[in-house]
């Protein structure tokens, strides 16, 4: 018999272990029972089989279960189940071990029928001891950089680098244990509460994976109110990681179980940028990560082979932990949660999926750019709850920016410098949910405190014309739209210099408004001096030139002025082409408007061109329904109809 020292092995807390029998409560299981529950601390008996059944349907997902069952139970549930995620392996446990061999053996998950305590307990013991490498189950948060400084990619490293930098008050928030309660058991809990530290986090992160696995999810779904109270956990273990760097040019393997759609997914991403939203565990030790996956009776496995370079500038620190680890029986090497790699290659080889990746930044050719100029718009923002609500309306999370903006409003005094800035950046996410009067509502709000506390003559209540204006123009209210812009342009040319981009987006928005009215002459002299104004200031190719020469081509459009809009719109797709990606979107609106201009002149052959390479662009950075790609594809029909 398996003496007790062995039974309490820490390593093989990693599953949920379900025994189901009719005669589980009987006197001689009882013994049976505690054996067991030193094997895992998530234990759970069940003399019903619709019950035990219930208990694995609400598990989540990422659990890994270990069932056993009995033979006459077996025979009832394992078809029922065998096919759920969750469920790991299964062991028959029972009397006649010949008659449910012969059921047994058509179930891939059931490892093994045995008759014997002693046999039961070392089989589970031996099963997870092999796999010294862990396989990874549970699901795979990762985000796929498109081309596109709007997509979830820059969106998650925005919400991590801003958790990382907010403010602490206390090193662990009341209300994370309240939220805690109703998924961790209370003992654990209690013990985090008494022994947590930012020393010990590495060792916690490696015992328990309750955090990170929440932390994950909370990403996934954009829990934010989540992510805002583990942000110490966070914090401590990124400080950490940073502490205990690696030093030199590092290969390390994971191994993880994964479903047909994260293959496809992988599968045309080669070459792309990803980031892993998790906390993601590698090893040095390939042969036991290739073994663990071998001896996996999942459809879908995967190898990933990490080439990882301290030295590279503005990576998400990574370290060898072994160390810190609650576990120290195999090597440990763990990088931050939304680290970022480039998919080299991707093959499979014996049936086991192989990923290459290469640990890349935000300081990689494709995506620097885009950060540096988030950086210039946000400036170095502070780290409090302002700042937090203003990086949640940056990533589309526009309730949860209210609620936090809201909750500012709560705290302050009416008279505080950051109330007018809240009632302003609610209109501001009032505007982008479509909520217009609820926007102007802010918005005149914010005004009138700082017509309170501010000079007549602040660039800041020219901030508040202009979005008043931008409210007033998409609720077709020109004139009022009109009178805004020109009282915010009055005040940003008595406080900057004529090319200051204030002044600019002024200029452009009032050009705007004369143009949705038709009145295309005032439009093409706004349009003209934003031209006259950047000529004195920027060299001939600049690449701010581009759009402005794209809105003046328009406007020679609308006018029926073929030549000259052709003249600018020349002009604007030379100048993004020199600036911007090739299948940026703006560059495919020129090529549509270029289309446009052709077939007005019936010259179908050079429309279908431009239409074509303006398709092109589309459907690599727009989804099949958007607005633009149905249009586009219309004008392609259309033109094709005079090729034939």
């Amino acid at each position: 018999m398996a003496t007790n020292s062995k039974l309490d092995d820490p390593d093989l807390e990693i599953f949920t272990l379900i025994w189901l029998d009719a005669s589980i409560n009987e006197f001689e299981n009882k013994t049976t029972q505690n054996d067991l529950h030193k094997l895992s601390n998530q234990f759970k008996p069940f003399d019903n089989s619709d019950e035990c059944e219930s208990y694995i349907q609400s598990l989540s997902i990422d659990e890994r279960i270990v069932l056993i069952v009995s033979g006459q139970l077996g025979r009832e549930i394992v078809p029922r189940i065998h096919k759920i995620e969750q469920i790991y392996l299964i062991y028959v446990y029972c009397f006649d071990k010949e008659r449910n061999e012969q059921w047994a053996k058509n179930y891939s998950k059931i490892k093994k029928v045995l008759t014997t305590k002693e046999e039961l307990i070392e089989q589970i013991r031996n099963d997870n001891k092999k796999e010294i490498v862990p396989i990874d189950n549970d699901l795979l948060y990762i985000n796929i950089y498109e081309n596109n400084s709007d997509n979830q990619f820059i969106h998650s490293q925005l919400l991590i680098n801003h958790l990382l930098k907010i403010k602490i008050y206390s090193t662990i928030d009341r209300q994370f244990f309240i939220l805690c309660q109703t998924d961790y058991p209370e003992e654990n809990l209690e013990e985090f509460q008494e022994n947590y530290s930012s020393e010990n986090s590495l060792w916690w992160l490696t015992k328990d994976k309750f955090l990170s696995k929440l932390i994950s999810k909370s990403f996934h779904t954009k829990n934010i109110d989540l992510l805002y109270l583990t942000r110490f956990y966070l914090r401590d273990i990124n400080h950490q990681l940073e502490l205990h760097q690696c030093s030199t040019l590092i290969h390390v393997y994971h191994s993880h179980l994964i479903s047909d759609e994260e293959v496809e997914q992988l599968n045309h991403s080669i070459g792309k940028l990803i980031s892993i939203n998790t906390f993601f565990v590698t090893t040095f030790q390939r042969d036991k990560a290739l073994l663990a996956l071998k001896k996996s009776n999942e459809s879908q496995k995967i190898l990933f082979e990490i080439d990882a370079d301290p030295s590279i500038d503005g990576i998400k620190p990574f370290a060898d932990i072994t160390s810190f680890s609650y576990s120290k029986n195999q090597s440990q090497i763990i990088f931050m949660l939304g680290s970022i790699f480039r998919i080299k290659n991707f093959y499979q080889e014996n049936n086991i999926w192989i990923c290459q990746m290469i640990l890349s930044s935000e300081n990689d050719s494709d995506i620097k750019n885009i950060f540096q100029q988030i950086k210039q718009e946000d400036g170095d923002s502070d780290t409090d709850l302002l700042s937090f609500g203003n990086i949640l309306a940056r990533i589309h999370q526009y309730d949860d920016a209210e609620k936090y903006y809201q909750y500012i409003l709560k705290e302050l005094p009416s008279n505080h410098d950051n109330t007018h800035i809240c009632y302003h950046n609610l209109g501001n996410v009032a505007y982008l949910k479509k909520d217009y009067d609820k926007s102007l509502e802010y918005h005149l709000k914010s005004l009138e405190i700082k017509k309170c506390l501010l000079k007549t003559d602040d660039s800041s209540l020219a901030d508040s014309y202009n979005c008043l204006g931008i409210v007033y123009f998409d609720k077709n209210n020109y004139k009022q739209a009109i009178d805004f812009y020109e009282k915010g342009l009055n005040i940003l040319e008595l406080k900057f210099d004529e090319n200051h981009s204030k002044i600019l987006v002024c200029l452009n928005n009032i050009g705007l408004v004369y143009r949705i009215e038709e009145n295309y002459s005032k439009a093409l002299d706004y349009y003209q001096k934003i031209l006259d104004i950047k000529k004195r200031y920027l060299t001939e190719d600049h690449s701010d030139l581009g759009q402005i020469f794209h809105n003046i081509g328009a406007i020679y459009w609308c006018c029926g002025f073929y030549d000259d809009a052709m003249k600018y719109y020349i002009l604007s797709l030379e100048n993004k082409n020199k600036f911007l990606s090739s299948n940026h979107s703006s560059i495919g609106m020129t090529l549509e408007n270029m289309g446009l201009i052709y077939e007005n002149k019936n010259d179908f052959q050079h429309a279908y061109k431009y239409y074509k390479e303006a398709a092109d662009i589309y459907q690599q950075t727009l989804s099949s329904t958007h607005a633009d790609v149905i249009q586009i594809e219309n004008n392609l029909l259309r033109v094709s109809v005079h090729l034939k």
